[in-house]
This record gives structure tokens, sequence and C-alpha cells, in this order.
């Protein structure tokens, strides 16, 4: 029977069928067998000379995985997967991993913008801030194996005879990401922007309670201080130097920046030289007034994002 190649859908059948064919060169066409395919009456279609026929059974259902596990390899990944705690923490990095790539789209739009309007970036808002900070732990959190001497393993060279001798172990040793918090108490933040930052510092509380970061938490006004009490009576903003030279000196990884536009007129910028850190910089405006120069200023290497806090 001709086929009408001037039908598009039938030419494209048609081009797509000439693909399998030529593939079939190189490579037999598989063609599963169901279980009523020996009835002859059922066999409608005849297939290519260097055609391979199979059964569903030589299908792998695991798509490779498990190829080369012990017994024991094995049970231990089967264990895995039928643990309740197993599956939801799979579940969970799932979520985050979906929510990162959402985060990464929004900034790579942002940064798209920021070209087009001169370089002024979009704030995020404070909803995105968990979870640019869960990425950004998630990446800087390092595992290293060193090898110790320890009698736990005993060194095996001395086996059957009169001396007990270390071994060695090697194990794990995380690197933790530090975060330093500058928190403004100036007079421009009544008590509901201090409850905000409050909110803000909670969930950055819970990657440090897990271990996952450690913070070291600076109040600040028209000087640094390590409470809040001490900052709050002084009410100006002048103290971002002082924000500044504190980040030199305790060589931050990673640096949060709770504040709003005071910073801008209140800062003597010739007395500041600018300060670059290895890890990321967030911004945290109240009500998304704030300073473009403390930008310039404090940026971070992997990152600088600015962030609605409202």
């Amino acid at each position: 029977m001709a086929l009408d190649l001037k039908d598009l859908n039938v030419k494209k059948g048609a081009l797509d069928a000439l693909r399998v064919i030529l593939a079939s060169r190189k490579k037999p066409i598989e063609v599963y067998q169901n279980d009523d395919d020996d009835d002859k009456e059922t066999k409608v279609m005849k297939t290519p000379k260097n055609s391979k026929v199979m059964k569903h059974e030589d299908e792998n259902p695991e798509d490779g995985e498990g190829q080369g596990e012990t017994p024991e390899e094995r049970q231990a990944r089967i264990n895995r997967i039928n643990d309740p705690a197993e599956v939801e923490k799979d579940v969970n990095e799932i979520r985050q991993d979906t929510e990162i790539r959402k985060g990464d789209a929004i900034r790579a739009k942002n940064k798209e913008l920021a070209k087009a309007t001169g370089g002024n970036q979009r704030l995020l808002d404070f909803k995105d801030f968990g979870v640019d900070l869960f990425r950004a732990v998630k990446s800087q959190i390092s595992t290293a194996k060193q090898p110790e001497d320890t009698y736990m393993r005993p060194n095996a060279s001395y086996a059957n005879s009169d001396y007990l001798m270390p071994g060695q172990d090697y194990p794990e040793k995380r690197n933790i990401p530090v975060i330093d918090i500058y928190f403004d108490q100036s007079g421009s933040w009544d008590a509901d922007d201090i409850q905000k930052g409050l909110d803000a510092l909670a969930s950055i509380r819970q990657f440090e309670i897990r271990k996952k970061v450690k913070v070291n938490l600076y109040y600040f006004a028209d000087h640094l201080h390590d409470n809040p009490r001490s900052a709050r009576w002084e009410g100006g903003t002048s103290g971002f130097d002082e924000v500044l030279q504190n980040i030199k000196n305790t060589q931050a990884d990673n640096v949060i920046i709770m504040s709003d536009s005071d910073i801008e007129s209140q800062t003597d910028w010739g007395r500041v030289s600018k300060v670059e850190i290895p890890g990321y910089v967030w911004f945290l405006w109240r009500y998304g007034d704030r300073s473009p120069k403390a930008t310039v200023y404090l940026r971070g290497r992997r990152g600088t994002t600015q962030y609605n806090l409202n």
C-alpha cells in the first residue's frame, strides 16, 4: 500500500521508522514478546530481519541498580528503601533541591534584569531567604577523611606478637561554615521591626541546632556591640565602619546584615575600605529600605543577595 507523504503525520511516522531501521544496522531492534505471541493468530506484525525477540523477564526492573552488589550490600539497600525515615529524608531532599532550582531560576532572571536596569538588583522576598541559606550551607559543608593512629584498629602487622601497636582509621571530619550576623539596633527599628529580625534569626537557629553552621551574633548602632541593650542606648547607625572592620578581623566565611538605608547617610565612607569574603553576603533590608553603597563595600565571592524584610 502506498503512503501519502503529503500527510504530515504519515510523513513523520515514515521518517521515524526509517531512523529505527537505520539504527538497527548497528544494533538489533529489541522487540518484546507477549505471553500469547506464540499463538499464530495474534502475530499481526512481521519484525525486521535484524531484530532480537525478547521476553519481558529479560527486562531489568532496577535499571542496572544493584549490579555487582554483595548480598549484604543488597540487603542494606533494601533496608534503606523500606525505612520510613530514609524515605522521608529522600523526599525532603527532593523538595529542597526543587526549591533550590526554583531559586536559581529566579536569581538568573534577576541577574539579567539587573544588567538591563544598570545593576540595580531587585529585592527578593524574605521567604526565599531560607531556601538560599540551605543551598549555601549545603554547598559549603564538606567532609574530609584524614588518617589517624588508633588502638581501636590494632596494626595487623604485629598480630601473633607480644606488641600491640596502633593501626590507622579514617574518621570523617566535617567542615562547618561560619556565619557572622550583624543586627541593626538603631532608633529606626521599633519593637515590631526587632521582632521581624528575631524571626529571621530563628530560621538560622535551626541550622545551628543541627550543627550545620556556627553563628556569631553582633549588634550595632553608632558602635559595634555583643549585646542588644548597649546598642539600643545609642540610637544612630554610624557604626557600619566598625562592622566592616570586624568582618575583616574575624575572617568570616559568610555574613548577614540586617539594617536599612540609614547606613547610606550615616556612614563615613571615606574611612572604610571594600571587603570581600569567601562565602556569601545576605542583606535583609527593613521594609526594603536599602543602602546601595553597602552592597558595593561588602560583597561575597560566592554571591551577594538582598531581601525585603517586611
